[in-house]
């Protein structure tokens, strides 16, 4: 455990169609270390989010990871509480659409401080990074 304030976003990598126990284990994990509050799952495979919806507490919020291409309208096979996009997919028109849809928007893979800072300016919730120190402090955080 990371400590009681950490977030954890539990990515699922799982690109299988049909239903293996992945995200029932997920679930089952979250519950025994009682981190529903405190975690998100994510997962490029729609399917695997709408099965993970099924599997977790109401409070465990879920988001699709989208990039380009096809996968960027995978939220037609699932729907979440959350939104994660590749940061090139982010502008105006994509954060108006989130909002209204009431999605929580955290971008990845945000390395670059002018890009940061562009996202934040649009209102986005959260920055996923490999570069942490690099982005807070070109966020003054």
């Amino acid at each position: 455990m990371l400590g009681p304030r950490a977030l954890y976003n539990i990515e699922v990598k799982y690109f299988g169609w049909r239903e293996v126990g992945v995200e029932t284990a997920v679930a089952d994990r979250i519950a025994a270390y009682h981190l529903e509050n405190r975690a998100l799952v994510s997962s490029f495979n729609p399917l695997t989010v709408r099965r993970a919806r099924r599997s977790l507490s109401p409070s465990t919020p879920v988001a699709l990871i989208r990039r380009t291409g096809w996968l960027k309208y995978g939220y037609w096979l699932a729907n979440g509480e959350a939104d994660h996009p590749h940061y090139s997919l982010v502008d105006e028109s994509y954060m108006a659409w989130a909002r209204r849809r009431g999605y929580r928007v955290n971008v990845w893979t945000v390395n670059e401080p002018d890009e940061a800072r562009r996202l934040a300016r649009l209102g986005v919730n959260g920055l996923i990074t490999t570069k942490p120190d690099l982005i807070r402090e070109s966020l003054g955080l």
